[in-house]
């Protein structure tokens, strides 16, 4: 049976998130930031964690520390976005901006949707940063399309 990860979060949950967002937030960024020595993937991947903090609330709610546990997920979304670029060996294109002008969407109006700042989205528009699975898989949400529609992976010639 597939977990409902969409599900509306309780206040409480809310404020415990809101609540350990502005006690680990900063030190989450300076941690990925240091890991990936300044690259604008560094505050997705940060977001990234906290949409999984709250896609996992119950189980970091039940967690002992929950900053480690955060603190691990960011560790994870890290090496993962390391592993992925660097296994893949190719360039990935997208369609991101030619499906926001069809929906009338402003890269700002699109960022708020999917959690992401503006920024990062004229970054993954214009192929200078490519987002990471969650934040891909939120944007073909939006654009109600497979991820393999959005994004165009191009292997390249050895």
């Amino acid at each position: 049976m597939k977990k409902d990860k969409s599900r509306k979060l309780t206040s409480d949950e809310q404020n415990f998130i809101l609540a350990l967002y502005k006690i680990e937030y900063e030190n989450l960024c300076k941690y990925a930031d240091k890991m990936m020595k300044g690259s604008l993937a560094a505050e997705d991947l940060v977001q990234d964690t906290l949409i999984i903090a709250c896609r996992k609330i119950d189980e970091l709610i039940k967690h002992p520390k929950p900053g480690a546990f955060l603190m691990d997920t960011l560790r994870k979304n890290i090496y993962n976005y390391c592993n992925v670029n660097l296994t893949f060996g190719g360039t990935m294109k997208n369609r991101i901006k030619e499906l926001r002008e069809q929906r009338g969407l402003t890269q700002e109006q699109l960022g708020e949707l999917v959690g992401a700042s503006r920024q990062a989205i004229n970054a993954i528009e214009t192929e200078k940063f490519e987002p990471s699975i969650w934040l891909a898989y939120d944007i073909s949400q939006i654009f109600d399309c497979p991820i393999e529609e959005v994004f165009l992976f191009e292997e390249e010639e050895l």
